[in-house]
């Protein structure tokens, strides 16, 4: 979609996926992926895709890669999961948005036996806090639930639920070069597909945001040249 490098191929394959963990951005090209069991190399390739290792360095076996972000929707290759019988297979995840803070980025996956819709979505609320900032991004499953409430008082929600009810079942947040991403209720009990793709969904959009502000500033530089 878009990417003018070539994709790895994904050779690598999962038995289990760390429930939680940190990202520190140590060039603008590698992002270090750290929980209590795994280590895992993120490869930001300029104008290409994203691409993860299952292991410390670049030689290391491909756990997945993401298309080029530069276009909505990003294509997931997600790795085979022998146990689940679940074979490699490509995922989507769809950007909608037209400013900062109103920006989300959803995807579909069979969660249970049922295709759910997951949406991550921009928050100050106390859930993100837990990754040590005051500000980050939520993802929400969606379903009946989500359906919109009358006039819904955002500061006086329940705790775990979106402002319009849906269940929030994972956080990322933290400074700007050292992030934090973990499940939250439930979503710890949906599977390592579910985690590695809400994984990786967390790291396009950190990608994506930082592609919006830059060809933001390119554009403000243009005006001000163009004056």
């Amino acid at each position: 979609m878009g990417s003018t490098v070539s994709v790895p191929e994904v050779t690598s394959k999962l038995l289990s996926v760390p429930l939680k963990g940190n990202l520190k951005r140590t060039s603008s090209s590698t992002i270090m992926f750290r929980s209590a069991s795994s280590v895992w190399k993120i490869e930001v390739l300029y104008r290409g895709p994203i691409v993860f290792h299952n292991g410390s360095s670049a030689s290391s076996p491909v756990l997945l890669t993401i298309d080029s972000i530069r276009c909505s929707p990003f294509e997931v290759v997600l790795p085979a999961f022998p146990k689940l019988n679940r074979p490699r297979k490509i995922e989507v995840i769809s950007w909608k948005g037209k400013s900062f803070g109103t920006d989300t980025y959803s995807f579909t996956l069979s969660v249970g036996g049922a295709f759910t819709r997951f949406e991550w979505r921009a928050t100050s609320g106390c859930e993100v806090r837990s990754t040590g900032s005051t500000s980050g991004w939520k993802l929400v499953k969606l379903g009946a639930a989500t359906q919109k409430q009358s006039k819904p008082v955002k500061n006086l929600r329940t705790t775990g639920l979106s402002s319009d009810g849906g269940e929030i079942v994972a956080v990322y947040g933290g400074r700007k070069k050292d992030r934090e991403f973990q499940l939250y209720g439930t979503g710890s009990k949906f599977g390592p597909v579910f985690t590695l793709m809400a994984l990786a969904s967390a790291v396009s959009l950190e990608i994506h945001q930082q592609k919006l502000r830059d060809d933001k500033h390119a554009e403000m530089v243009n005006c001000i040249n163009d004056f």
